[in-house]
């Protein structure tokens, strides 16, 4: 990614790169690219156009008890078998939960995939 930042901007091999050279023309970093691809994931889950074998680790608050919190109607519940093993604490499903679980309200509240990922990435942007 480095390489292709100093490429672009035309920079020398030993230049520094840093997250506003990203920012400058819209690329998330690695890390931010993970976040970004499993909170697509996660989004198909909560809107129910995943595959099941996918769906079955994730359910909602709503589904485990009936008090009307903040976070029960859109945030997954993280169970204590998700936590019980620091092996499981970096599982796709551990972090996919405790990602959409941190998301502003709006996000998780837009319907279209499309706008969803538009407003993702400028989500993730603005901390740049």
């Amino acid at each position: 990614q480095q390489k292709m930042i100093r490429f672009v901007f035309g920079l020398d091999s030993r230049s520094h790169v840093d997250t506003s050279h990203l920012a400058r023309i819209g690329w998330l970093n690695v890390k931010d690219r993970v976040r970004y691809f499993k909170l697509i994931h996660a989004f198909k889950i909560y809107r129910g156009s995943a595959p099941a074998y996918i769906s079955e680790s994730f359910k909602n608050f709503s589904s485990y008890h009936s008090y009307n919190t903040r976070g029960s109607q859109t945030n997954f519940l993280v169970s204590k078998n998700d936590s019980s093993h620091s092996i499981m604490l970096s599982s796709f499903s551990y972090t996919t939960k405790r990602e959409w679980n941190n998301l502003p309200s709006g996000l998780k509240s837009i319907i279209s995939l499309q706008l969803f990922k538009s407003k993702l990435r400028d989500f993730f942007l603005k901390a740049y």
